[in-house]
């Protein structure tokens, strides 16, 4: 467990799990304490104590068991490798991040209070014995007699209801909510979890990989490309709804909170056509770093560096002379554009079959007066007067 200072209570916790790969069965439990907005408690805690996960890590690279990586051991322990022992070698291990739910499920500020209970004490530090710290993982539902909770002053809920009037203007739902503008509460919705990712340029795509994990409104991408600021992205979901968004920035992780990456500025000049530019200080700069600048062409990337000439992947498009070039650490945990109402979204689903030849199909059956093809009757519309009204089962 890791210790926040703000409020001196325990929000993150590590699982780890001895293999090279994780067991199918542990797959569920990962994906609900890596998933924002699921609940879990102790089952031992005696006051039954809700936690709501608000982010989390995935899968850390370099996990190994026994080994001497960083100079801990004495000798006595036997380094380990993967080609004589791979099970017990490798460690899967994740990481959840979560904040305490009051009494009415409203969320606070606070991770676990070890003054009040602490789950360390189920468990010996070694992890031997019989004695286990069991996890039960909740589901939020709500009973026949249960009042409707509000999580925030502004909620409301709405009902519409059928009317008379035959011209009534009727707009059926599209798609599932979409935010407009990502910030740290809906960019899983917008990104979801284990998505698959790929490089948008113009009609072509390239595989990037999956959005292993969310750390406030930054992704972590797991994959073999590397995602440039600037480059268009786009997002599979389940649902078959696509949603595209550009890049705008790299961070690492410090103790888990996001940080820029790597930065550095160099004074010099290039010539267009050309395919190096000079630097006085190349001091800091590497291969695979992107770099910006006068003449620069987008998603331009350091090929080679040899003193103070900088090769790069693209041509430069003028001549410059005492010109700020920024270099720029490439990383998998990114920030996305906020204003992703600027990008166009694919549905998941389509009222038209086009057979290449002319010829479309809107209807079932291809029959005369048939129903068309449409996404289901869930639909929604405007009205003049509302008030609240609660109801509930007999």
């Amino acid at each position: 467990m890791s210790l926040t200072t703000d409020t001196n209570t325990y929000d993150r916790i590590a699982f780890g799990y001895r293999a090279q790969v994780l067991p199918t069965e542990e797959l569920g439990f990962k994906a609900h304490m890596l998933s924002p907005g699921k609940v879990f408690r102790f089952a031992d805690d005696p006051n039954s104590t809700l936690y709501k996960i608000v982010g989390g890590q995935d899968e850390w690279n370099n996990v190994h068991n026994y080994a001497d990586n960083f100079g801990f051991f004495d000798g006595s322990c036997e380094n380990c490798s993967a080609d004589e022992n791979p099970e017990s070698c490798k460690r899967i291990t994740f990481r959840t991040k979560f904040r305490r739910l009051d009494d009415l499920g409203n969320e606070t500020n606070e991770g676990i209070d070890i003054s009040v209970w602490d789950p360390r004490g189920q468990v010996k530090f070694d992890g031997s014995g019989n004695n286990r710290l069991s996890i039960e993982l909740l589901e939020v539902a709500l009973t026949d007699n249960q009042p409707l909770r509000s999580n925030g002053t502004r909620a409301a809920v709405f009902e519409t209801e059928p009317k008379e009037d035959v011209g009534l203007d009727i707009y059926y739902e599209a798609s599932n909510s979409i935010p407009l503008k990502i910030n740290a509460q809906n960019v899983s919705m917008y990104a979801p979890l284990n998505s698959s990712v790929s490089i948008v340029d113009g009609d072509t795509s390239v595989d990037a990989g999956y959005v292993a994990s969310h750390n406030e409104d930054k992704i972590t991408v797991y994959g073999n490309a590397d995602i440039l600021r600037g480059s268009t992205i786009a997002f599979s979901h389940d649902n078959g709804t696509v949603t595209y968004a550009t890049v705008g920035a790299h961070f690492v992780e410090s103790d888990g909170v996001p940080v820029p990456s790597i930065r550095v500025d160099a004074t010099g000049g290039g010539t267009a056509t050309a395919t190096t530019i000079t630097v006085a200080s190349p001091g800091g700069i590497l291969v695979g770093m992107q770099v910006t600048g006068p003449g620069i062409p987008p998603l331009t990337t350091v090929e080679a560096v040899n003193g103070g000439v900088i090769t790069i992947s693209n041509a430069v498009t003028e001549n410059s002379s005492s010109a700020t070039f920024r270099f720029y650490t490439v990383t998998n945990l990114i920030a996305l554009n906020p204003n992703v109402w600027q990008q166009p979204i694919d549905l998941g689903w389509f009222n038209c079959y086009s057979f290449g030849n002319g010829v479309e199909s809107d209807r079932i059956r291809d029959d005369f007066n048939t129903p068309t093809i449409d996404n289901g009757v869930s639909a929604s519309t405007t009205i003049t007067e509302y008030g609240e009204e609660r109801r509930k089962s007999s």
